[in-house]
């Protein structure tokens, strides 16, 4: 039979500089995907699994990371606020950081 997948999958994903703006992610599995200099700028990324993820110099003005998976990733140097980050997360000099 045909097998479906309800989430999409962008594990180790190279999406380095790639303009996502507006996309939506939500739930999404992008754990290990390199997302360096990437805009993400509005994107939908509630509940997305980023273990181990690179977030390095990423464009989050406006984006909804609610409910997102940030245990592992490594952020430096975010770009703007964020409309929403998970519970206990918050953004001190760049980072994205567990309270």
């Amino acid at each position: 039979g045909v097998q479906t997948c309800a989430l999409p999958i962008f594990s180790g994903a190279e999406l380095r500089g790639a303009n996502l703006s507006l996309s939506n992610f939500a739930g999404a599995d992008l754990s290990y995907a390199d997302l360096f200099n990437a805009n993400l700028a509005g994107a939908n990324l509630s509940g997305v699994d980023f273990l181990g993820a690179c977030l390095c110099l990423v464009n989050l003005t406006g984006a909804d990371l609610s409910g997102a998976q940030l245990a592992g990733a490594v952020s430096t140097n975010i770009v703007g606020v964020p409309r929403a980050l998970p519970t206990g997360y918050e953004i001190i000099d760049g980072k994205l950081v567990s309270k």
